[in-house]
């Protein structure tokens, strides 16, 4: 199942909400655990997913309640907040407004989540349209 390329119909893929104890857990780790083989690192935890229909794409949420500086990763208590860890979709589907479509579900639900780096050329842009604030990864030691 890992990032199958296929094109998909023409249908704009349904959006799910998955919890950790959600029936399509399973499939969350599944994509994560592909898409961290296809970039070559460890991907990270997460306690929320969207899902675009079955496995055309997904986003991943974490939450805590510290921030870690840049640069001296010193870690800083802060109120508790949402992070956008990382999303991908299939690229047939890319361009189409289904980021920009979800963006007011997200909001709704989490508030002003942050949005973690590293991010391409044009999710960097789409983020900064926005206003939104970004998170620099610090990698577990």
């Amino acid at each position: 199942m890992c990032l199958d390329p296929r094109t998909p119909s023409g249908d704009v893929p349904e959006l799910h909400l998955v919890t950790r104890d959600g029936p399509l857990r399973k499939m969350v780790d599944q994509l994560q655990g592909c898409l961290g083989a296809e970039l070559g690192y460890r991907m990270t935890g997460w306690h929320e997913a969207w899902v675009w229909g079955q496995d055309d794409g997904f986003a991943l949420f974490d939450h805590h309640d510290f921030l870690v500086e840049r640069g001296t990763h010193r870690v800083i208590p802060d109120s508790e907040c949402w992070d956008l860890t990382r999303i991908w979709m299939r690229p047939a589907l890319r361009r189409r407004g289904l980021l920009s479509a979800a963006w007011p579900r997200w909001r709704e639900r989490y508030g002003e989540f942050r949005v973690e780096r590293p991010l391409s050329p044009s999710m960097a842009a789409f983020v900064q349209q926005r206003r939104d604030r970004f998170h620099e990864r610090v990698e577990e030691t």
